[in-house]
């Protein structure tokens, strides 16, 4: 399914951030995070906002440095709104 559609950001609530298309391709892939770690990343969207801005903790982004630069990417909402799952059109 993942490969069919993406989320765009609302409360971050229902977007798995690890494993979830929500800028892009899925931050493991983009890390190239191996498949035995996939199943301990359940950390959502939303447990790295704080107040409509991004809070990612230092140890996470020293862990990967590359991280910063993929979320800052993302422009967070001001207003409360939820997560939405799009499908991507085919061409």
């Amino acid at each position: 399914m993942n490969e069919n559609c993406s989320w765009v950001v609302g409360n971050g609530e229902k977007i798995n951030f690890w494993l979830d298309p929500w800028r892009g391709d899925p931050i493991v892939d983009t890390l190239n995070l191996p498949d035995h770690l996939h199943n301990n990343l359940t950390v959502t969207v939303s447990d790295f906002i704080h107040n409509s801005h991004w809070n990612v903790p230092d140890f996470v982004l020293d862990t990967f440095p590359g991280l910063r630069q993929i979320v800052i990417q993302v422009t967070l909402p001001l207003v409360y709104k939820e997560d939405k799952l799009v499908w991507k059109s085919r061409l």
